[in-house]
């Protein structure tokens, strides 16, 4: 019986390597890893495909695609909250003005814990309403 070690993932490596088509992977994983290693990685891998260029966002914020999965959405709002400074968060904005709200929220939320963005002059509390960040944050 297939088990997730070193020597199985990288077999899956490999697979991933060669292109093989995306109908098939699953179970090719699942010959390696074990069927439960392969639909979590499976699972993981199809998020990562759908994707937006985290960079891009910075660069076209108005035009590039928002994902339509939450847990894609999650991702991204994550990810620029990691980012975010205070060079930067106007154009963050301006991609987060096309997700959900909750999004929104985590995002902002996110980045005032940041180090980076703990200034208080830093532009995050400018998504949504005017209030200083920090008063908004005592009522989560």
């Amino acid at each position: 019986m297939p088990s997730p070690h070193q020597g199985s993932w990288e077999f899956v490596s490999r697979i991933l390597s060669t292109g093989a088509d995306s109908g098939f992977e699953h179970e090719l994983f699942a010959g390696a890893v074990g069927t439960g290693a392969a639909t979590e990685f499976s699972g993981f891998l199809r998020m990562f495909r759908e994707l937006p260029n985290i960079d891009a966002i910075l660069v076209n914020p108005r035009t590039e695609p928002v994902p339509e999965n939450a847990a894609t959405r999650y991702a991204v709002a994550s990810a620029r909250a990691h980012c975010a400074s205070d060079s930067n968060f106007d154009r963050i904005r301006a991609y987060l003005d096309r997700m959900p709200t909750e999004f929104q929220v985590l995002c902002v939320r996110d980045a005032i814990a940041a180090p980076a963005c703990h200034s208080p002059h830093s532009g995050v509390h400018t998504v949504g309403r005017s209030e200083p960040p920090r008063s908004r944050l005592n009522h989560l």
